[in-house]
């Protein structure tokens, strides 16, 4: 087993479904909740790394990054954004999330890849490669 997910999401979408199954097909625990469940998740078990998804005019996303951001500092935590609200993923940057991409990407290999750079990242403090800093 590679890592295991955390993915806080409100209802389960059909690229939020797809997204699991890519993650679990390459060999990731994924384990999906709504933001109620999101802190007593994150807080009974360990997960490498944390998947927000932030819907429009939604505060509770917000509140939990900046909860698990308060009890752990080097986590690593993505946002999952609606296409036209990239300023909801500036937002969370602010308040201590590592990256975020927006649901119109379609190269769901490509966020595959940029979870395991952010897991690498976690465990050894560098990429391990340029790619956090390129666009498919």
């Amino acid at each position: 087993m590679k890592a295991n997910i955390l993915w806080v999401n409100m209802e389960p979408t059909p690229q939020v479904n797809k997204a699991i199954s890519t993650f679990k097909y390459v060999g990731y625990k994924v384990t999906p909740c709504d933001k109620k469940q999101g802190w007593k998740k994150f807080t009974s078990s360990y997960y490498d790394l944390i998947i927000i998804t932030i819907e429009t005019l939604d505060v509770s996303g917000f509140r939990l990054i900046s909860k698990i951001r308060r009890e752990d500092k080097k986590r690593p935590i993505l946002l999952a954004v609606a296409n036209d609200r990239t300023c909801d993923g500036g937002r969370g940057l602010r308040l201590g999330a590592n990256f975020f991409f927006t649901t119109a990407m379609a190269d769901i290999y490509w966020i595959v890849y940029l979870i395991e750079q952010h897991i690498y990242i976690s465990i050894y403090g560098e990429p391990e490669s340029d790619a956090l800093t390129s666009t498919p």
